[in-house]
């Protein structure tokens, strides 16, 4: 049987902190970027743009067809923030962050990106985290988009962004468990399964963004995806035992299961 996607290309809109280092405290990237969700801002090179979401910094690079282009581009889309910033200011890549109440009087800060996405393992949308307007921590995500073509057009696109959604799961959802060291983000974001259907693709979206930190995490990020692709088109399923387990190592947030899955099925750590 021949392979059901074809023209695979990857992109990801990550979220990073801004951070004062002289004041040693986080600093609301509102009227500090420019760009919103509905019209983000280019920035000087074709495909990249960067926008305001909430207090964050969240940026865009374009569609990547190999491991080379998807590690430059991210590393080129941050270059491009750095160049922009005041010179007080510097880019902070963690999951999670918490503001002084002086950094989120604007009006803007109390607007959560609250829209529901779904839950490929269920089948069914996932309830939205309560936004309290009193919270003080942000939180940083990581997202994935998959693009991809269908070499059978009778095909259930919806089903084969499920089943990419669960591969990206056991590939990458459960390996961050130990790679990611914060637990206050998976408190509110970054349950098993989370994805968004997307005119090209799939949004994955249970990670932050510390797989920026380093080429060799965004490496380890292409690569993995990559397989999780590579078995969907294959017509590889997930059963029920071992989907059970991945999705309580990652809502739990248990390093002893993901250890053991990670032997198991030889997952790669960066």
């Amino acid at each position: 049987m021949s392979p059901l996607i074809k023209n695979v290309t990857l992109g990801a809109d990550p979220e990073l902190f801004l951070f004062d280092p002289f004041k040693n405290e986080f600093v609301s990237a509102i009227d500090q970027i420019g760009g919103t969700k509905y019209s983000p801002r280019p920035l000087e090179l074709d495909g990249f743009f960067v926008q305001e979401d909430n207090t964050l910094v969240e940026f865009n690079i374009p569609a990547s067809d190999s491991e080379d282009s998807f590690v430059y581009n991210l590393n080129t889309g941050m270059e491009l923030i750095k160049k922009q910033l005041p010179p007080n200011l510097e880019l902070r890549l963690q999951a999670s962050a918490f503001y002084p109440d002086h950094q989120l009087k604007d009006p803007r800060a109390l607007m959560f990106g609250c829209d529901p996405d779904y839950n490929a393992w269920l089948g069914e949308m996932n309830s939205p985290p309560t936004c309290n307007p009193k919270m003080k921590m942000r939180s940083a995500g990581g997202h994935i988009h998959v693009g991809y073509e269908l070499d059978d057009k009778t095909i259930d696109e919806q089903d084969v962004n499920k089943n990419i959604i669960r591969w990206m799961d056991l590939f990458l959802g459960v390996p961050s468990i130990i790679m990611d060291t914060d637990v206050t983000r998976r408190k509110l974001y970054g349950k098993a399964g989370s994805y968004r259907d997307k005119p090209y693709g799939v949004e994955y979206r249970t990670l932050s963004s510390f797989w920026l930190g380093s080429s060799s995490k965004m490496a380890w990020a292409y690569k993995q995806t990559m397989r999780a692709v590579d078995a969907a088109s294959n017509n590889k399923f997930i059963d029920k035992i071992l989907g059970s387990r991945i999705v309580q190592t990652i809502n739990v947030g248990n390093k002893d299961t993901a250890s053991a899955l990670v032997s198991e099925f030889q997952l790669e750590l960066a």
